[in-house]
């Protein structure tokens, strides 16, 4: 699971800055193909289209992540209570048995 979180954020981010890097050149004119041609033609937004793809999956593993170790967290945590409470009642009940 970390190394699809790590490879995804680090492809989103180049992706993105491949994009901005792109978007910036056609905005002044520069690097800018004759025709866009959806499907063959390699344009800025490919790069952004593939930028918000991997950085949603990075949200997505990030979140179950979380969720793994917040919930292994609190059954731990359960557990651990029931076995406390279960020595302090054994102990109440030895006292109020009188031994």
């Amino acid at each position: 699971m970390k190394h699809i979180d790590t490879w995804s954020y680090w492809l989103g981010l180049v992706s993105a800055v491949i994009a901005l890097t792109m978007r910036g050149f056609n905005a002044f004119g520069a690097f800018s193909p004759g025709t866009v041609v959806q499907g063959s033609t390699v344009w800025y937004m490919s790069f952004y289209k593939g930028a918000l793809l991997f950085l949603l999956i990075n949200i997505a593993t990030g979140i179950r992540i979380y969720s793994r170790k917040a919930v292994s967290s609190s059954s731990a945590a359960s557990n651990n209570q029931v076995a406390a409470g279960g020595a302090a009642a054994s102990k109440s009940r030895s006292a109020a048995a009188g031994a």
